[in-house]
């Protein structure tokens, strides 16, 4: 009974936190599978001006995105999903060098087909054979903290209330549009 329960518990553990988690038939014993290593990076020019964009909460390997892992979800589970959230700053540097913003940068979610307004979007997202698997509600909000850096935040809730199969998913549909204007150096705006 022991042992039934640790098993159980470290399931529970397991799926909680975004493991691998393969179906293992009873019988059998034995079950194959992989664990993916991704290597990835960019070299850029350090010289100019340059918006540099840093996640802070949730970022991805590469430090590029906001990676936010819900793991294996249970289909029974449908209202009962915490909501993720990633969060970011924003800086404009001068050969490495903060420098202040002219004016605040416009931070919008954008892509996919259904938008609804710069800080809410809902994304669905199939499976392979085009059946829903679950909705995705993202939601932004962000503003300036003092004059050199920008904070937002993004927030995603799945919603299963039309699941209807199973399978992986990864929702790249959604991204955040940013845009900086009239800026020079020295942050003053340009005429």
């Amino acid at each position: 009974m022991k042992k039934l329960l640790l098993a159980s518990l470290l399931s529970i553990g397991a799926t909680s936190f975004g493991a691998e988690v393969v179906e293992m038939g009873v019988s059998a014993g034995t079950t194959d599978t992989i664990l993916p290593i991704t290597v990835r990076g960019k070299v850029v020019a350090a010289t100019g001006m340059q918006i540099v964009i840093t996640p802070t909460v949730a970022s991805s390997a590469d430090g590029r995105s906001l990676d936010l892992n819900f793991g294996d979800i249970q289909q029974d589970t449908v209202n009962k999903i915490p909501m993720k959230a990633g969060e970011f700053e924003i800086q404009i540097t001068h050969n490495g060098t903060p420098v202040k913003f002219a004016k605040a940068p416009e931070v919008k979610l954008q892509g996919g087909t259904e938008v609804e307004s710069g800080t809410n979007h809902t994304l669905q997202v199939n499976n392979t054979a085009g059946n829903e698997l679950l909705t995705l509600a993202y939601n932004y909000s962000g503003a300036m903290s003092g004059a050199k850096l920008f904070k937002g935040r993004v927030e995603v809730t799945p919603d299963m209330q039309n699941n209807n199969g199973v399978g992986l998913f990864s929702a790249t549909g959604v991204n955040l549009g940013i845009k900086v204007t009239n800026q020079d150096e020295s942050g003053t705006p340009k005429a």
